[in-house]
């Protein structure tokens, strides 16, 4: 009789896909195994309910069903979270990530100001470090790339300009990439499977087109799903959105969080200062000093009066 140490493998692994009850587990010797989550698992642990590309997992594999099931999740050391439209439970958006790649473009769809700081935000409060790939430069002038640079340069952000046929910032992007678990957030038609297709042909993933009456793209890409590619970059692409608002479980935590403020912050006299009517406040100093756009600062607040 086979013993049921025989019959089962442990393993750890990491969650590519996911799709309603099952999901897909890369394990350490690049084999994809199918997989439940057990139900007991619903009751002891809230990540269950929500499991997610990049989550870390571990599976006992059943040798005679060719199926694995979720028996526990690894402590998540970064994630990326979006708010639900009803003030809902958050939408976890990827795991255990080095990197959050921020696609936007200057036009096609247009640049939102907006926009940038919310994913920023999210990235910020789930511990992971930001990039801004501004992609499309070549559809638009100097003078509105410079604009957008402005904005990013005056936030103290990482940033990178990317064109169609531009291989020196392809190497520089791999360059950026390698090594590291990132995530690529943007919207509709900003080009993030085409930025993919670029970086790695191998992929020839289906893209979209940019409806230039309301410079909105279509859904392409369906679900999230994480591809390990050259043995060197584990890219998790997602579907591109329309809005985004970033899950914020404590309000008074986002004038601490938001990355643009922190150089000034130690000026504040208020400890907690939310940078909005307290009197004193470092970040309102430095927009009268020219050290801050005034815009990124309104963007702050778009953000805090809609949490």
């Amino acid at each position: 009789m086979q013993s049921e140490t025989s019959r089962y493998q442990n393993f750890w692994g990491d969650v590519i896909t996911k799709t309603k009850g099952f999901c897909t587990v890369l394990t350490k010797d690049d084999k994809l195994v199918m997989c439940r989550v057990k139900k007991s698992m619903y009751r002891q642990d809230e990540r269950a309910k929500q499991l997610v590309v990049g989550d870390k997992v571990l599976v006992r594999f059943s040798e005679q069903d060719k199926q694995g099931l979720i028996v526990e999740i690894a402590t998540r050391k970064s994630i990326f979270q979006r708010g639900s439209a009803k003030d809902g439970p958050p939408r976890t958006m990827g795991a255990n990530l080095d990197l959050v790649g921020i696609v936007l473009s200057v036009k096609q769809p247009d640049f939102k100001v907006n926009l940038l700081f919310r994913f920023l935000l999210a990235a910020n409060l789930g511990k992971v470090k930001p990039l801004v790939i501004i992609n499309k430069v070549d559809l638009a002038s100097k003078l509105e790339i410079d604009k957008v640079l402005t904005i990013i340069k005056s936030a103290d952000l990482s940033y990178l300009l990317h064109s169609i046929d531009s291989h020196s910032s392809l190497l520089k992007l791999k360059a950026c990439f390698k090594g590291k678990r990132v995530l690529l957030v943007g919207l509709s038609g900003v080009g993030k499977t085409s930025l993919l297709n670029h970086l790695f042909p191998v992929l020839n993933l289906k893209t979209g087109e940019i409806n230039l009456k309301i410079s909105k793209g279509r859904h392409i890409t369906t679900l999230a799903r994480m591809m390990c590619l050259e043995n060197d970059y584990q890219i998790i692409d997602t579907p591109g959105i329309k809005e985004f608002k970033p899950y914020v479980l404590n309000k008074n935590l986002i004038g601490q969080e938001f990355s643009p403020f922190s150089r000034f912050i130690g000026d504040c006299r208020i400890k907690d200062c939310q940078h909005l009517t307290e009197p004193v406040c470092g970040v309102k100093e430095a927009i009268l000093a020219g050290k801050l756009l005034a815009e990124i600062h309104q963007s702050y607040q778009n953000i805090w009066e809609t949490s």
